[in-house]
């Protein structure tokens, strides 16, 4: 047999099987695509036998094997995402949310049954009573509360304004709460007290859950001074913790003056 022969007879065959990769790989992922490349793949081998010139059959060749690569390209993407679906539906869960972080909170002592009272920049202040919410009945979502019975005795010559928010009860750790504008009634509100006149009522607090409050101060406003305030500490912190219900002893207010 003819050289010639031998060699248009391999050409031939290596054409015929480039055509059959390209067709596995084009009918088994893309169905659709089965007839366009069944007829391409007979006009290629008509070609062949037909007697196509050489040169154009090595770049169809040429031009099929790099359909081939980008062919098997695609579909081992397209098995990747595939993967990771499945990954993920088999999975079934979705992320865990991150935790709130909640604030540790600890008790510091039992609590006093009593406090007396303090005068600082011509104002007296005298604790009467501390209660839990649900004694008073009140109640805040999200937080406990806390209710205080304060009287209020202005000896000044003026004038004494004064507003919740002078008003602060410090837990254990040394978190600071206001009183609400709108508590149990009769409410200390936003005021003015004149001279030799008293006020007595509640101061309504919303603490963080399990807090224990540890002290109540007041913040009095003086004109041209700063810094004047009683306190009066709601613990005894030399004893073992303690619920409100089992308060006991007394403890005396402290005053320290304002500063021009």
């Amino acid at each position: 047999m003819p050289l010639s022969t031998i060699q248009h007879a391999r050409r031939t065959w290596r054409v015929a099987a480039v055509v059959a990769v390209l067709f596995a790989f084009v009918s088994a992922p893309i169905l659709w695509t089965t007839a366009g490349a069944s007829d391409a793949n007979q006009k290629i081998v008509r070609q062949v036998a037909d007697g196509t010139e050489e040169s154009d059959l090595d770049d169809r060749v040429a031009e099929l094997e790099t359909q081939v690569a980008a062919l098997q390209t695609a579909v081992a993407e397209l098995q990747g995402e595939g993967t990771n679906e499945m990954t993920e539906a088999a999975d079934g869960t979705e992320p865990t949310p991150t935790p709130l972080a909640v604030s540790a909170v600890s008790a510091c002592g039992r609590p006093f049954a009593s406090w007396g009272a303090a005068t600082s920049d011509g104002v007296n202040v005298q604790l009467l009573q501390v209660m839990d919410g649900a004694s008073a009945g009140h109640a805040v979502e999200g937080a406990d509360v806390y209710v205080l019975e304060v009287a209020l005795e202005n000896r000044r010559d003026d004038k004494l304004a004064y507003d919740p928010e002078d008003f602060v009860l410090v837990d254990c750790d040394g978190v600071s709460s206001t009183a609400l504008a709108d508590g149990v009634a009769p409410s200390i509100a936003e005021g003015q007290l004149g001279p030799g006149g008293t006020e007595r009522g509640w101061l309504t607090f919303a603490v963080t859950p399990g807090a224990q409050p540890a002290a109540f101060v007041y913040g009095i406003q003086s004109p041209g001074r700063t810094g004047a305030e009683v306190s009066c500490p709601l613990v005894d912190r030399d004893s073992p913790p303690a619920p409100l219900g089992e308060a006991s002893g007394g403890a005396g207010c402290s005053a320290r003056g304002g500063s021009g």
